[in-house]
């Protein structure tokens, strides 16, 4: 996050940061309704009751689903926090910093699980499948992030340009993954939806 100081204000910065981690979290939870009600969303009109969270423990999507949204909402505590300007070291450590990793070792969990569910074992190789192509370029995202946030802890005194650099790039890279995947559902969603509608042509 801080790389991008040289370039824009500080404050400026943090609360890009901060605005878009909120959508960040809306796109999650929409993602961890829908593991939640998975049987219940089609046909549109099914009388079955929605779960607002769920609770779905051995259920592979649905862990992957709630690690992810747990993750955004970290992201949204420490894109918050870095908002306040006057901080110092240890608390950049403490308020920033360490719910940015907590948030990224959840994505990568979260991550993981979406792959091997789709692979049906702990890794597979299937390039010309939209589904592996998705989950395969989120995997991607989320060992971006994870990278980001390593190098981003803050030591007092000290300014590693290098490692702010790192952080940066890898944070840019992690979002492009995040964007790819989602731009790739989009065909995949049309998809899904057709064939639905071939399976119950009268809903």
């Amino acid at each position: 996050m801080s790389g991008l100081t040289a370039v824009l204000d500080l404050p400026n910065t943090n609360r890009m940061f901060f605005c878009g981690s909120i959508f960040f979290t809306f796109a999650a939870y929409m993602q961890l309704y829908q593991s939640a009600n998975s049987d219940s969303l089609w046909p549109i009109s099914s009388a079955k009751p929605r779960n607002y969270l769920g609770w779905r423990p051995t259920d592979i999507g649905w862990v992957s689903s709630a690690l992810q949204f747990l993750g955004t909402l970290l992201f949204n505590l420490n894109t918050f926090n870095a908002m306040s300007s006057d901080l110092t070291w240890i608390q950049l450590d403490v308020r920033v910093w360490f719910p940015d990793i907590i948030g990224s070792i959840f994505f990568l969990a979260s991550g993981y699980l979406a792959f091997a569910e789709t692979c049906h074992r702990h890794w597979g190789w299937n390039f010309k499948d939209l589904s592996w192509r998705i989950v395969f370029s989120n995997l991607l995202g989320c060992l971006a992030f994870m990278a980001a946030a390593v190098t981003a802890f803050s030591i007092p005194d000290t300014t590693n340009l290098k490692l702010q650099f790192f952080s940066m790039v890898m944070t840019a890279i992690g979002a492009g993954g995040f964007f790819a995947g989602a731009l790739m559902m989009l065909p995949e969603s049309t998809s899904r939806s057709n064939s639905k509608r071939t399976e119950n042509p009268l809903n």
